[in-house]
């Protein structure tokens, strides 16, 4: 899954009033943050992170992998799509047409 596709953690303490922008919905001491923002995420982690410092931890690590598997999946498919690569018919192809002009000299 692409990162544009992922939802960041975050939003989920937002909510989206229009298309312009989030309301904070985390409570403070008897009411709610209510802070208005615009619609970038990292605009909206600055924010919990400088005003809601214990939340943040808490939306730091939603956004880590959840174990060391996942992180070995992503590094697995990466390693076989470069395996695949080279064990293909089309770089072995590029090769012998490059120096097969040379061959003929």
């Amino acid at each position: 899954m692409s990162k544009k596709s992922q939802k960041s953690a975050v939003v989920s303490y937002f909510e989206r009033v229009d298309e312009e922008g989030y309301i904070c919905q985390i409570e403070k001491i008897e009411e709610i943050c209510a802070a208005k923002l615009g619609l970038k995420v990292f605009n909206l982690k600055r924010h919990i992170q400088r005003h809601h410092p214990d939340i943040f931890k808490t939306v730091l690590e939603e956004e880590q992998p959840k174990n060391k598997e996942d992180i070995q999946d992503s590094s697995t498919s990466k390693q076989q799509m470069l395996s695949q690569y080279f064990h293909s018919e089309i770089l072995p192809q590029c090769f012998t047409i490059k120096y097969k002009k040379y061959d003929s000299i």
